[in-house]
């Protein structure tokens, strides 16, 4: 009889990884099969967490949110065997996403709410692809109108100038005395698991000691870069724990895969192990992947013509490229080992603006506020999780304590945690169908300077209602997400006042409620 992912066409190696990671065979018995889900394992688990970068829900076909989407077998399966969340959010840029999800904690509690710097410049390779980047996107975009910038944008300025403005302030990441989800469960743990950070780092600004960054925010391990992306995917940047390696010619997202492989295949099989897996792609620069990544019709682009109007065409090839490699690497996990581990798989953020798939338009998505922005995949399988759709809304900053419950580490501290955290667990929500959504609000927020212009910006929703409000601007919108999803029309110049009146009261008491909120120490 044949597997669905046999189905599916995929090759004999991956699919061995697909049957086992994710229980998709038909009548015959696998190491995550339906029972074995419902059964989690008596040993401490391992964690995988695979971060994509720029990737929004409007990328992936089993999100439903657009109507051409990459090729993504692999994250396919991941959707049909773990429980997909369409209500999760992300911070609207790179670093405050990572910070939140590390340390459970809101950016105005870290002081992490927009992206450290600086970004990379960008390296044509001689004889690699033609590479684009997001700056000659949102130029083109700029030119044809497409997004209107105001003309004290960073972006605007260095247009007029060639140089960015002089009081131009990067965001920073988090402090070296926050609590990580590594060190929660390595270094401040009796647990002791090994820890892993592999590829983009993005959460500190340059700094003399960098190096050891990871390591000061409880990584055992470190293999990958620092800036915000990589100056070209046939050219980066390595370092390993502290030792610069110098430029690697291997596609960046492969040297990623065998990096986090070469770790999880260097653990004695006795001690749990949190992987970090923080990819470059979908990030800028676009071009066209390596042929053995990608699908047929993908391999029929010019590799040296990419140009604005055809980039999405290739940032599709790069999905396609993200989703085969995950797919080694999970075909490269012993099948053992895979039955212990919890994969959780998400974007960072929303699709840049330029290449954001309609019905979201182009300045609804990373950088803002909007759905497009914030409202980004989430994955979650393994151990006892009951594959399904879910609905409840989930925050970045859950994943956080959620993680420590499926470690089972609460009460293992050698001390309290001193870090009050705001997220709120949903590890219940993964074995059960009926457990009752625990977070009333979801919320995010962006101050400081963003490439397409100075944010002070706040957003909640109660899942219907959603409550913008830019601090900076004065100005507010209020959306019905029940029934306008893609945030199209602003309800406050609705007729009914009084009940608009309400809502709007009661999200803006749910802001004051959460910034004022003490936390939550766990112990």
């Amino acid at each position: 009889m044949q597997t669905c992912v046999e189905m599916l066409g995929l090759a004999p190696g991956i699919r061995r990884a697909v049957i086992l990671m994710f229980a998709c065979v038909l009548g015959a018995p696998a190491a995550w099969s339906g029972d074995s889900l419902r059964s989690p394992s008596p040993a401490r688990p391992n964690f995988l967490l695979l971060v994509a970068d720029d990737l929004g829900a409007d990328t992936l076909s089993c999100y439903g949110r657009a109507r051409k989407t990459a090729s993504t077998p692999y994250l396919d399966e991941l959707c049909r065997s773990g429980v997909k969340f369409t209500g999760a959010w992300s911070q609207p840029s790179c670093t405050p996403s990572r910070t939140a999800l590390l340390t459970g904690r809101y950016a105005f509690r870290t002081g992490s709410l927009a992206p450290a710097g600086p970004f990379p410049g960008f390296v044509q390779v001689p004889g690699a692809p033609r590479q684009l980047s997001d700056n000659a996107l949102l130029d083109d975009a700029v030119r044809r109108g497409a997004i209107r910038l105001p003309e004290d944008a960073p972006f605007m300025v260095i247009r007029r100038t060639g140089k960015p403005p002089a009081d131009l302030v990067f965001g920073s990441g988090p402090r070296d005395d926050e609590v990580t989800i590594a060190s929660a469960l390595g270094n401040r743990s009796s647990l002791r698991y090994s820890t892993a950070a592999i590829g983009k780092w993005h959460l500190a600004n340059p700094r003399p000691d960098l190096a050891d960054h990871p390591a000061r925010l409880g990584f055992g391990h470190f293999a990958g870069g620092f800036l915000g992306g990589v100056d070209n995917y046939y050219h980066h940047e390595l370092t390993i724990d502290g030792e610069a390696r110098g430029p690697q010619q291997n596609y960046a997202t492969s040297q990623q895969v065998d990096d986090a492989l070469a770790f999880i295949r260097s653990q004695d099989g006795e001690q749990p192990w949190l992987v970090w897996l923080a990819f470059n792609a979908p990030h800028d620069p676009y071009h066209k992947p390596p042929d053995a990544l990608i699908s047929e019709a993908s391999r029929a682009l010019d590799r040296d013509g990419i140009a604005p109007a055809n980039a999405q065409f290739y940032h599709r090839a790069m999905i396609e490229a993200l989703d085969h490699e995950i797919g080694r690497l999970l075909a490269g996990i012993d099948e053992d080992v895979a039955a212990r581990t919890y994969v959780v798989f998400l974007g960072d953020n929303g699709t840049v603006g330029p290449l954001i798939a309609p019905p979201y338009d182009a300045w609804q998505g990373k950088g803002s506020l909007y759905q497009g922005g914030v409202n980004v995949p989430l994955i979650v399988t393994g151990p006892g999780v009951e594959a399904r759709e879910e609905h409840a809304l989930v925050n970045f900053v859950d994943l956080f304590p959620t993680i420590l419950d499926l470690a089972g580490a609460h009460g293992t501290f050698a001390s309290p945690l001193p870090k009050p955290i705001d997220g709120i667990s949903f590890a219940d929500l993964l074995q059960d169908r009926q457990a009752g959504a625990r977070r009333s609000y979801n919320f995010a927020e962006q101050a400081g300077f963003l490439p397409t212009g100075v944010k002070d910006e706040v957003a909640v929703s109660d899942g219907r209602y959603k409550l913008i409000v830019d601090r900076r601007g004065g100005h507010e919108q209020l959306f019905d997400l029940a029934v306008d999803p893609f945030e199209k029309a602003d309800l406050l110049g609705m007729e009914d006042e009084a009940a608009r009146d309400v809502v709007v009261a009661r999200l803006h008491q749910a802001i004051a409620d959460i910034r004022k909120s003490p936390g939550r120490l766990v112990q």
